[in-house]
């Protein structure tokens, strides 16, 4: 076969023993027992994954292009966290099990080599261009170069680079703590305050005997970085942490920046306790549940499990009993149409099913890309809940039952909440939802540059946020509007009814009457069961409750309840809906200011809203951009795109006109 006269697009080229390979990067692997590598890994699940086949790996882990954001991801124990979080039991046992070895450039140095070796009855190598990475293998779009090379063919090839190997190890260091290392009764993989300092330590030392030069040292650094490139905000954090975390491990001497011994590291203690966001003191009260990689389960930050199941099923059933009397309120105490009841108690139990699966969220996402092959995917699942409504719809009616229902008095918070503090929840390890009584419409919406709030903040934590995180729950008023980039990045539930304030004092005792005396178990229950699901592996649907639905069917099931109407069967798309009400209400009431002309419409803003600036630039945000064609002096439309928007078709008259034209 002629290489370059192949009619199909022959992304990943593999040669072994000078010869073109036909197989795929894994026929590569196959009858070997042993994998020495040196690679860039994306994620190290998927690395693991990979090389699951081999009964030893010696991994040295390469960076990508030299990303100089990475530099100080060897004296970060958040870097160290963040690679086991992203691990699986089976491989974490290997590790304790010493089975699997990963080692770490030293501070200062970068590998992009990219080498394999292949041991068992024969030998192996393999080296190139590509990482073992999705991309680089997957064969499709990227172009990759890979040279194979069998010891009994090419004896001096594989010798050269076994060398080449074993001069890389060992200028690296071992990025596995020992704490995790032949450790049989270790449980608990997430680290405390004291686990963490005592990994500063362990990683400071390791980098000195690693005896760096001196001068290396000096010249490790972070590039330039503007406040308005939110994009790369969280790498940058992470490693401007990470370099804080340098600048108190070493001092300047005569002789040049040297590590510090650790009882000098000791010494600072309240210093690491701030960098690693862990205070030294009584905890946080909104800190506490955190996910444990090793058994995936979810912990308490004292180490103690916290899903937990129920065994005894009239407990189950007594939760049940209260969750339908909640529901049940909506219809009630409220003014509306039965069907607008109903409506409406369907988005209580989605709201409440949303903050049940929330501290799963962040796996879902996880588990939804990595099926997907699309990192673009993650947005579609969010991580902020809004529930909008006029006053008295009784969107803190549902925050008050879930504060309640969660078992954590301390996790409800009114509109002066700081958002820098969300921020700032939102990038930590805990996955415990965080709930907000009517937060500002311009938290979600302002079009500022801010770190830490609007649009590009939004895009920004859904997009990016990969590792364990919290999701946000939120009451706004109805008046809420965004545009349409921030609009697929929320789940958006809107109430239909309010509540029949003449009925005030009978609701509230009825509401007193439901919530006195519930607690976290059932909670506590619904993540054990999530976790089991998930464990023995689960696949994610656009319908990202679709897991908790079934949770929830199962409970009616056990009890011998017959689930109720309101326990939803997807997902629901309430701010398309009233998207496209608004703008079939203009469109019908003020025609005369849309005026069609061939394939577009222009909209005269001045004729459909008026002088009011604010309700223009407001309903623009219910327009999906997709339909935009110009929008400066003047809104012009796609003609097609808002007629299928707004579900309207078009009379013959009206088309036979517009032809005639």
């Amino acid at each position: 076969m002629n290489l370059f006269e192949s009619k199909k697009v022959r992304y990943l080229n593999i040669i072994l023993n000078d010869e073109i390979f036909e197989g795929t990067f894994g026929d590569l692997l196959e009858g070997f027992e042993e994998l020495r590598a040196v690679t860039f890994v994306s994620s190290p699940k998927k690395f693991f994954d990979i090389s699951r086949r081999f009964r030893k790996i010696i991994l040295i882990l390469g960076i990508e292009d030299n990303d100089a954001l990475k530099n100080f991801d060897v004296i970060n124990p958040e870097s160290v966290k963040d690679f086991f979080n992203d691990l699986d039991k089976n491989t974490i046992e290997m590790i304790k099990d010493q089975k699997i070895e990963v080692r770490y450039a030293a501070l200062g140095n970068a590998v992009h080599s990219k080498i394999f070796l292949l041991s068992g009855k024969k030998k192996r190598v393999i080296t190139g261009s590509a990482n073992l990475t999705q991309n680089a293998l997957s064969d499709n779009s990227q172009f990759e170069d890979i040279i194979v090379y069998d010891e009994e063919y090419n004896p001096r090839i594989v010798s050269l680079l076994e060398k080449r190997f074993e001069y890389i190890y060992g200028k690296t260091i071992d990025f596995i703590p020992e704490r995790y290392k032949n450790s049989k009764v270790y449980e608990i993989s997430f680290a405390s305050l004291e686990d963490n300092i005592e990994l500063v330590k362990e990683l400071a030392e390791k980098n000195q005997l690693a005896g760096i030069p001196s001068e290396v040292l000096e010249s490790v650094t972070i590039p330039g970085f503007e406040e308005k490139m939110i994009n790369i905000d969280i790498e940058h954090r992470k490693a401007k942490n990470g370099k804080e975390i340098f600048d108190e491990l070493t001092k300047k001497t005569k002789k040049g920046i040297i590590f510090l011994p650790k009882d000098q590291i000791e010494k600072k203690r309240s210093i690491f306790a701030d960098l690693l966001g862990q205070k030294d003191k009584q905890e946080d009260a909104r800190a506490g549940i955190v996910y444990n990689p090793l058994d995936g389960f979810l912990y308490r930050t004292d180490k103690t499990i916290y899903s937990k199941s129920i065994e005894d099923r009239q407990e189950i059933a007594f939760f049940l009993d209260k969750l339908s009397k909640f529901v049940e309120a909506y219809r009630i105490f409220t003014i509306g149409s039965e069907e607008e009841k109903f409506e409406t108690q369907i988005r209580v139990f989605e709201a409440i099913l949303y903050t049940f699966v929330s501290p799963f969220i962040w796996k879902l996402r996880k588990i939804y890309v990595d099926e997907k092959q699309s990192e673009a995917l993650r947005a579609d699942i969010p991580i902020f809940l809004l529930i909008a409504g006029k006053t008295q719809t009784g969107k803190t009616h549902i925050l008050e039952f879930l504060k309640v229902t969660l078992g954590h008095k301390f996790y409800i918070f009114d509109k002066e909440v700081k958002p820098q503090n969300i921020k700032a929840y939102l990038e930590s390890k805990e996955v415990f939802p965080l709930l907000i009584d009517e937060v500002s419409k311009q938290y979600f919406s302002s079009t500022s540059e801010s770190s830490y709030r609007g649009e590009e903040f939004i895009k920004t934590m859904v997009n990016y946020l990969k590792d364990t995180h919290p999701c946000v729950i939120a009451t706004t008023n109805n008046k809420f509007g965004a545009g349409s980039q921030v609009v697929r990045r929320i789940y958006y539930l809107e109430m239909k009814v309010s509540f029949d304030m003449k009925k005030r004092e009978e609701m509230d005792d009825y509401h007193a009457s439901i919530i006195g005396d519930l607690n976290g178990k059932f909670f506590q229950d619904f993540l054990y069961r999530m976790a089991v699901k998930l464990n023995e592996g689960y696949s994610v649907t656009h319908d990202f409750l679709k897991i908790g639905r079934e949770i929830f069917k199962e409970y009616f099931d056990e009890t011998g309840k017959r689930p109720p109407e309101w326990l939803n069967r997807s997902v629901l798309d309430d701010y398309t809906v009233k998207s496209r009400n608004i703008w079939k209400m203009l469109y019908d009431t003020k025609k005369d200011g849309f005026k069609v002309r061939g394939k577009e419409i222009y909209v005269d803003t001045r004729k459909v809203f008026g002088e009011d600036h604010y309700e223009k630039e407001n309903a623009k945000n219910f327009l999906p951009s997709s339909i935009i064609k110009e929008d400066s002096v003047v809104l012009i439309l796609d003609r097609e795109g808002f007629f299928r928007f707004i579900e309207y078709k078009e009379k013959i008259i009206e088309k036979l006109k517009r032809v005639l034209k």
